[in-house]
């Protein structure tokens, strides 16, 4: 993203119950580059209206290890200048798991629905957009609504009844349908 920030930290927590905490923290990783970090705009074509922010170059990752749980992860941009913080949700695959239940998030509607750079795929300043980008931030406070007001709440009850659970994203799913046909169900 672009930021002024002259450091930032990302606090990476896992989603579930956790008697009751919601969450439980991973890690917390740092900026891998001199900040502040200066990227390029976004990439844009107004035939379709696709803001695509692939181009930006990468200021901090993180390598999911072998042992992480697969699960709905969010992750806390936080400035410690001036406490303001961004979040970003992810999931963990487990592509080798026989899981009970296997939960899909909703990322594709997360992304049809964000309207960073002007336009989704149902607002714009003239029209919709006839494509979006998964690789532009979300605007927030459109951006996490869906999950924290239905999906959240389904993960929580799962773990918190002790199901055995793997997650894949929608777009997992697409590429890779494959994922579905180990799983005893599936909820989406």
């Amino acid at each position: 993203m672009i930021t002024d920030a002259s450091s930032y930290r990302i606090d990476i927590y896992r989603l579930g119950y956790y008697q009751g905490a919601d969450a439980r923290k991973i890690t917390t990783v740092l900026p891998a580059v001199p900040l502040p970090q200066t990227q390029p705009p976004c990439l844009t074509d107004n035939t379709t209206g696709l803001t695509d922010c692939g181009n930006w170059a990468i200021s901090a990752s993180w390598d999911v290890p072998t042992t992480a749980v697969s699960g709905v992860y969010y992750a806390l941009l936080t400035r410690p200048d001036t406490g303001d913080a961004s979040p970003m949700i992810f999931v963990v695959r487990n592509d080798s798991s026989h899981s009970d239940i296997f939960v899909q998030t909703s990322d594709p509607t997360w992304h049809a629905y964000n309207d960073y750079g002007g336009s989704s795929l149902y607002t714009g300043p003239s029209t919709a957009a006839h494509k979006v980008s998964y690789n532009r931030p979300f605007n927030v406070p459109n951006g996490y609504t869906w999950i924290f007001t239905s999906e959240y709440p389904m993960l929580r009850w799962l773990e918190a009844n002790g199901y055995d659970v793997t997650y894949a994203a929608g777009v997992d799913t697409d590429r890779n349908g494959q994922l579905i046909t180990s799983i005893k169900s599936s909820c989406r």
